[in-house]
């Protein structure tokens, strides 16, 4: 939201106050045109200054990060056969279920159609990396 305010630096009508939640923020505005002659500008200049000191606390903490792993993860390619009418976002749904909460990665490596042998059936091969969070897996 923005409301109007008085500036000697900006054009009357053509500036404002940057507010959130009825705080001011900044100020905005088309530069006056006497001093844009100061500097010897030609064109129209807007200027928007940021008071950091009110906008930093509304930013919050929103850092993401993870820790370190103490453990290295284990990777493994898996190729399966399965009927054409198995998409293969149901195989890795299914292949997400069965390894949670150890996934850390699945990744669809190739997809193709099985040999003439077997015309209704497909190949999915999958690369999919566990890691433990302890140093035991039971």
């Amino acid at each position: 939201m923005m409301e109007t305010v008085k500036s000697l630096t900006t054009t009357q009508g053509r500036k404002a106050n940057i507010l959130y939640e009825g705080r001011v923020l900044g100020t905005m505005g088309e530069i006056h045109p006497d001093v844009l002659k100061n500097f010897d500008l030609k064109e129209r200049a807007y200027v928007a200054v940021l008071d950091l000191e009110e906008v930093y606390p509304l930013a919050g903490d929103h850092r993401k990060f993870k820790p370190v792993a103490k453990y290295p993860a284990v990777s493994q390619d898996f190729s399966l056969l399965v009927p054409l009418t198995v998409t293969a976002g149901e195989v890795e749904e299914a292949i997400r279920e069965a390894a949670s909460p150890l996934l850390e990665k699945v990744e669809l490596s190739i997809s193709m159609r099985a040999h003439r042998s077997s015309p209704a059936f497909k190949s999915l091969s999958y690369n999919v990396s566990i890691r433990a969070k302890r140093p035991h897996l039971k």
